[in-house]
């Protein structure tokens, strides 16, 4: 099975392409993003000695699941009858129960990583034993089918001597999108000032909030410089990972491009082509045409020369 990886950079429209993806019948999609992978103190960071220095194990916490739909169903259906597979299989396919069961199911293969991951066996091991893992992924999420999706699997900047390595074979796509409007749907969103951590006062909220304030302008400070950070990790992914693995999707040509955009994200991945089963169900570039332009409704022309740098950026990744 071949993972497929798809990474955006705040905004822009990186879910578009696992919608459109999912519309494929030998496609399956993991249905939330990857954070058990690249969150701190989480998979990624427990894979090399220095990480793990910084970062104590810390996986166990992020499993935990406080709602009530969810404790119901642990209680009803315990592992043991999960981990049956005449068991697991039936109630995977009952409507009422496939998506909770599967989620189980995942996390009791991530706590059987886990035991590795906390280990004394090698980091070469560890990592081995969490490509498995990805596999065991592929038969709860993409079962009978040749890829599986992941949506924002990593942070490109960490651990990239370990992450090609744990996915493998892998294909990466990146979404990139026009600054304007992908700072535009950042306001639009409602997200712009999320780094501040309101209404609660955390620490990387008040560190930023000395560093850039906490106006609009800070805010938006904040977002131009991951953004260009982000960019300049692209290009050093492109320097460090195999061209043939590597594809960068302007969001404006998806949507206006459609075929010609499609076909070339299936040659890229390859074998995807005879099996778009659902064209336009998910993602449909008639509608998402109307996200196209939306910069002069959010941001002020005073902000959309402030972007000079991230435009700049922007295209010399189109022009690489």
């Amino acid at each position: 099975m071949t993972n497929i990886l798809i990474k955006g950079l705040y905004r822009t429209g990186s879910h578009a392409l696992v919608d459109l993806l999912s519309e494929y019948d030998n496609v399956g999609v993991l249905p939330f993003e990857f954070d058990h992978y690249r969150s701190p103190a989480n998979i990624a960071d427990q894979l090399s000695a220095k990480s793990s220095r910084d970062w104590p194990n810390l996986i166990e916490a992020s499993l935990k699941n406080n709602s009530l739909k969810w404790q119901v169903f642990e209680k009803v259906v315990p592992d043991q009858v999960v981990k049956m597979p005449l068991a697991c299989n039936l109630l995977t396919r009952i409507p009422a129960t496939s998506a909770a069961t599967k989620k189980r199911y995942y996390n009791i293969t991530l706590k059987k990583l886990n035991q590795f991951l906390k280990s004394d066996i090698t980091f070469e091991e560890k990592i081995d034993r969490t490509k498995n893992w990805i596999s065991e992924i592929g038969s709860i999420y993409a079962r009978r089918k040749d890829y599986l999706v992941f949506d924002q699997p990593i942070l490109p900047y960490t651990n990239i001597e370990v992450w090609p390595q744990v996915f493998d074979p892998f294909k990466l796509i990146f979404s990139i999108r026009n600054p304007k409007d992908q700072f535009a749907d950042l306001v639009r969103s409602g997200r712009l000032f999320q780094p501040f951590g309101a209404p609660l006062q955390t620490w990387a909220g008040g560190l930023l909030e000395i560093i850039y304030g906490r106006d609009r302008a800070g805010a938006l400070a904040i977002f131009k410089d991951a953004v260009l950070r982000l960019y300049e990790d692209l290009s050093f992914i492109r320097r460090n990972i195999d061209p043939e693995n590597l594809l960068i999707v302007q969001f404006e040509k998806l949507v206006k491009d459609y075929n010609y955009q499609t076909a070339k994200i299936e040659d890229f991945i390859g074998g995807i082509d005879k099996h778009h089963a659902s064209p336009k169900s998910q993602f449909n570039p008639e509608r998402s045409i109307q996200n196209i332009g939306i910069c002069e409704k959010y941001l002020t022309d005073t902000e959309m020369k402030g972007l000079a740098d991230v435009e700049a950026a922007f295209r010399e990744s189109l022009r690489a």
